[in-house]
């Protein structure tokens, strides 16, 4: 990685392959940075995130940090909403890198050079079509705003949300696992899963939700609008 000379430290990156002439540029770039950190021999590193006055990383610091950098960067509204829903920090990341497009699909490996041949980019599901950034958000994102007219108050609206991303969250583990262990989808299986989990997310994110589990398992769709 480095070393030490004269109270100077000087990196020394072992790569994994020759670069590529085209990623010459990217790669100049990446030492300009690293390069343009003053290390000090004998001290700590530590992590410091600076648009936080604690210095620690927050979800709502980071979607503030991106909001305030002007229109351009304003987030389509299905990504704004990801931020608000009753849901862990890292499924509500997962939702927003879901519907801006950049899980790490076949598709988006395959665009980064991850992935070099096109034939190892298909779908892990139907083994057809190329996986796309979205394969979630294009069949999903419609549903995710789609909402029952009955579902008039803010409040069920929300629940309704925690229920898509549960969906949504056990579809995209289902996957990871076919493909980094090779266990087949079990249809039974995610949709306990994404029962368990939207029932777990609202009963620790939503102080109004009072049902048991048995009553969200016979009837998720009535705990909602009784």
């Amino acid at each position: 990685m480095g070393h030490w000379r004269r109270g100077r430290w000087q990196w020394r990156f072992q790569w994994r392959r020759a670069w590529f002439t085209w990623e010459l540029n990217d790669v100049q770039q990446f030492m300009n940075i690293v390069e343009a950190r003053v290390l000090i021999e004998g001290v700590q590193d530590s992590r410091l995130w600076t648009l936080d006055s604690s210095g620690c990383f927050s979800v709502r610091s980071g979607y503030r940090a991106l909001m305030d950098r002007g229109p351009s960067s304003q987030l389509p509204n299905v990504a704004a909403v990801a931020w608000d829903i009753k849901v862990p920090p890292k499924v509500k990341c997962f939702i927003w890198r879901l519907f801006m497009g950049a899980l790490p699909t076949k598709e988006n490996l395959l665009r980064r050079n991850v992935i070099v041949l096109r034939d190892q980019a298909t779908c892990p599901f139907c083994n057809a079509d190329i996986e796309s950034p979205t394969p979630l958000s294009s069949s999903f994102e419609g549903n995710f705003f789609a909402h029952p007219s009955i579902l008039l108050s803010k409040k069920r609206v929300d629940q309704w949300h925690v229920i898509w991303t549960a969906i949504l969250w056990c579809i995209w583990r289902a996957r990871n696992k076919y493909v980094f262990e090779g266990e087949h989808l079990d249809g039974n299986r995610l949709l306990q899963q994404t029962v368990l989990y939207s029932w777990s997310w609202l009963t620790s994110f939503d102080k109004s939700f009072n049902y048991s589990f048995s009553q969200w398992e016979a009837n998720p769709g009535l705990c909602i609008i009784s």
